[in-house]
């Protein structure tokens, strides 16, 4: 998976890609965005729903992760 972030909201989703057994890096090819690393496709799922979860499913934020309601 491909994810375009910037460094504070990667610095936060780190831990979160650990947790579920992923990882990152950047592609040389593509360096504006982080690849997201996953053990396989069924896990892909996996990081969206650490991500998600802390929002309590409010919309609490429209095109970009807002860390601010945390």
């Amino acid at each position: 998976m491909f994810a375009a972030l910037d460094r504070q909201r990667a610095e936060w989703v780190e831990p979160l890609l650990r947790e579920a057994g992923h990882g990152f890096h950047i592609d040389p090819a593509r360096a504006e965005f982080l690849v997201i690393d996953a053990p396989s496709i069924v896990e892909s799922n996996t990081p969206a729903k650490l991500i998600v979860e802390p929002f309590d499913g409010a919309s609490r934020f429209d095109r970009w992760l807002d860390l601010s309601v945390l």
